[in-house]
């Protein structure tokens, strides 16, 4: 499926070397985001100029389809510049990449081709639900 998302843009630079153009950005608001307890207005503008967002997202539905070991050397370069802001870049990027792989290509399609990209969070882990017992066991649950 390519519902290729409208603002979109090409690009020859990868999201390491975005990552770096903006770190100095990130350096520089880092006193001011954790004064606010979120990133600046400034330091979100400008991963979403970069694409940073939707480096994990599939390039048929915007994004720039970025190795993940790229990724991680992107989040490290952020990091190292504020590390809640690359912390936040991580989650944001993952959780937003997340539902590509979850969804029916008609929610793709609502989530990914309107006139702005999404940024989403979340959390990755194992979903359930428990049930208090007093029984006692050494099996392993699947």
């Amino acid at each position: 499926m390519n519902i290729q998302n409208a603002n979109w843009k090409p690009t020859t630079e990868s999201i390491v070397d975005r990552a770096r153009k903006i770190a100095p950005l990130v350096r520089a608001e880092a006193l001011e985001s954790e004064r606010i307890g979120t990133m600046t207005p400034n330091v979100v503008a400008a991963m979403k100029e970069q694409g940073m967002f939707w480096m994990l997202v599939p390039r048929s539905l915007g994004g720039s389809q970025s190795r993940m070991s790229e990724c991680m050397e992107a989040w490290e370069e952020i990091s190292a510049a504020d590390a809640s802001a690359g912390w936040s870049l991580m989650a944001n990027a993952t959780g937003t990449a997340a539902a590509t792989a979850f969804v029916s290509d008609e929610a793709l399609a609502t989530i990914y081709g309107g006139s702005e990209m999404p940024i989403m969070a979340g959390m990755l882990g194992p979903g359930g639900t428990s049930v208090e017992t007093t029984e006692v066991t050494t099996e392993l649950i699947a």
